[in-house]
C-alpha cells in the first residue's frame, strides 16, 4: 500500500527549506543508530540551494557528516564546474564550506561524494552511475534503496528529470537512464522510478506560487495528476513528505 502524503507547510521558502533541513538531519541521525552510512539522493533547483545554506550554516556542528554518503538522483551533462551543474551547487554551498583543507578539517570525504559525471557520454554514464549504486547501495525488492531522498517538482510535473513523455522510465527495470531535455534537446542523466521509489523517505521541496496548481492536483488527484511523473514517485515501502510554502500549498492544509 502506497503511503498518504505528508504536507508540511511553512510561511516561505526559506522557513520550508529550514524545516527540511532540522528533519534531515534527524532522520539521518537515527538512520546512523543502527548503521554506518546512510545514503541520501539529492537534487538540483532553487530552493534547494537554500536547503544547502541552511545546512552548512546552522548544522556545521553535526557530528557524523562523515557519515552521510551524497549522490545524485539527476544532473545536466555540462561540467561539474558549470553553473547549471546540480553536483557543482552543492560543492560550492555545502561540501566547500564544512570542509576546509587549509586547517585540514574535512567533515565530508570526498569517498562519501558520487557525483555523476556530466562530461562523460550519456549513455556510458548512465551504466556507470547504476553500478556504482549497485555497489554502494542496500538492495531491496532488486533495486538499489537509497535511505533519504530530496526531490523538486517542475512546472511540466517533472521530478529528476523524469518529464512527461518519459513515462517508461517510472517502471523501468534500469536504475538510471540518460534523456534529452524536452525544450532544450540538452541531454542529462537520471535515476529512474523504481530507484527512487525505493527509498526510506521521499521528500519533496516545492515552493512558490506558480506551483500551487500542480501541487493540488497531485494531492488530491484530480485535474491532470496523472500526466505529472512526480505523482508517481511514492515510497513503496517508507514516507513521502511534501515541504510546501504557503505560496505552493495554496489552500491545502498540513495533513
Amino acid at each position: 500500500m502506497k503511503p498518504e502524503p505528508i504536507l508540511k507547510i511553512r510561511s516561505d521558502d526559506r522557513q520550508t527549506a529550514a524545516l527540511l533541513a532540522e528533519d534531515f538531519i534527524n532522520s539521518c541521525g537515527e538512520i546512523l543508530k543502527s548503521r554506518e552510512y546512510v545514503n541520501t539522493v539529492l537534487s538540483g533547483g532553487n530552493t534547494p540551494k537554500i536547503f544547502f545554506e541552511i545546512l552548512a550554516s546552522e548544522y556545521s556542528g553535526f557530528k557524523n557528516w562523515d557519515r552521510i554518503k551524497f549522490f545524485w538522483a539527476d544532473e545536466r551533462c555540462v561540467p561539474p564546474d558549470d553553473s547549471e551543474s546540480n553536483y557543482g551547487a552543492v560543492k560550492r554551498i555545502l561540501f566547500d564550506v564544512l570542509n576546509n583543507p587549509d586547517t585540514g578539517e574535512i567533515k565530508i570525504p570526498d569517498e562519501n561524494i558520487y557525483m555523476i559525471n556530466g562530461i562523460n557520454d550519456p549513455s556510458y554514464e548512465a551504466e556507470r552511475y547504476s553500478e556504482i549504486l549497485l555497489k554502494e547501495m542496500n538492495m531491496n525488492n532488486y533495486f538499489p534503496s537509497p535511505d533519504v531522498t530530496l526531490l523538486g517538482i517542475g512546472e511540466d510535473g517533472h521530478t529528476a528529470s523524469i518529464f512527461p513523455g518519459n513515462y517508461d522510465l517510472l517502471d523501468s527495470d534500469k536504475y538510471c537512464a540518460f534523456v534529452r531535455h524536452p525544450e532544450s534537446g540538452k541531454y542529462r542523466i537520471t535515476m529512474t522510478g523504481n530507484v527512487l521509489k525505493n527509498s526510506g523517505s521521499v521528500n519533496f521541496l516545492v515552493t512558490g506560487k506558480s506551483k500551487e496548481k500542480i501541487v493540488s492536483e497531485i494531492i488530491l488527484e484530480n485535474g491532470n495528476f496523472e500526466k505529472y511523473p512526480a505523482y508517481f514517485i511514492k515510497p513503496s515501502d517508507g514516507k513521502l513528505n511534501w515541504y510546501l510554502d504557503k505560496a505552493a500549498a495554496g489552500s491545502l492544509q498540513e495533513i
